[in-house]
């Protein structure tokens, strides 16, 4: 069984383990996440994802979560091994050299904490005291470029690209604006869940300059959101899917109050969005 989406990809069906063993066709997740519990959370977010993959590595699909690897997570994380050689990635017209690391062990979920210390080596995940990081966007869109480089490493397979929230709404846009004439990626069907829909990534016209986004992004078809930059709505815009964390959030999105002035988006996706209990998921 597969999952029909309007571009014509498909998405694979997960398949359960059985007494005679796994399914010999593999299903593969790669959430890409900026909070994941133990390691890294300010709120919510890192226990749902934490909840999902565990889920899903529960129902026989190889999971896998990349995580930044902030200081607050190396402190929490256990011993880490090297995962490839180190890697680079294009941010911001830059080339950028960054290392996967993981926990060695055999089961699912796999952790992936992306290494790249000039971006993620602070001692908040956002932010700290004075507020916000300004360089939050192109942080972000590093993560994001570097997902596309690590769902190459990660092979073969029926391979589904998970993002969350704003942090990572990057991916999709990336996965079909940036690496367009790369028809293997293009196979990859993608999923952006919104677990808070007040988060959206918003910032000034420049920041669409500095990450190298193409100059159409900047429309409000695409991701222009009253003369700001808006990494959600790039994320709504070219997600294969959609997801919310229950049927009420869902609906919550889709009015005037609940869209936090993204309701327009959420309307438009139509069958593209899909309530998912906390926890559970495709």
């Amino acid at each position: 069984m597969t999952f029909p989406l309007p571009s014509g990809k498909r998405f694979p069906a997960i398949h359960h383990r059985s007494n005679a063993g796994e399914s010999s066709l593999k299903t593969r997740v790669l959430h890409f996440t900026a909070e994941l519990w133990p390691y890294a959370r300010t709120g919510g977010l890192g226990q749902a994802v934490a909840g999902l993959a565990d889920y899903q590595a529960a129902s026989g699909t190889e999971s896998h979560v990349v995580l930044p690897l902030y200081r607050e997570a190396r402190a929490h994380a256990g011993k880490l091994e090297p995962l490839w050689e180190p890697f680079t990635v294009e941010s911001g017209g830059r080339r950028e050299e960054v290392r996967c690391w993981h926990e060695a062990a055999d089961t699912y979920p796999k952790t992936l904490f992306l290494e790249h210390n000039p971006s993620f080596d602070r001692p908040g995940i956002y932010g700290d005291s004075g507020g916000d990081y300004p360089d939050n966007p192109r942080r972000f869109a590093l993560f994001a470029s570097a997902a596309i480089e690590i769902a190459r490493r990660i092979g073969e397979g029926n391979l589904i690209m998970h993002a969350h929230d704003w942090h990572a709404a990057l991916v999709p846009v990336f996965l079909r604006r940036v690496y367009r004439d790369e028809p293997d990626l293009q196979r990859l069907p993608s999923v952006l869940t919104v677990h808070n829909g007040g988060f959206q990534g918003v910032y000034p016209y420049e920041v669409l300059k500095e990450v190298h986004l193409p100059d159409d992004m900047w429309s409000p078809d695409f991701m222009e959101w009253y003369g700001r930059l808006n990494y959600l709505k790039g994320g709504l815009k070219y997600a294969d899917m959609v997801t919310t964390v229950s049927p009420t959030h869902a609906f919550e999105l889709l009015t005037d109050v609940g869209g936090f002035g993204l309701q327009h988006s959420f309307r438009q996706l139509g069958h593209r969005h899909r309530p998912v209990e906390s926890g559970h998921g495709p």
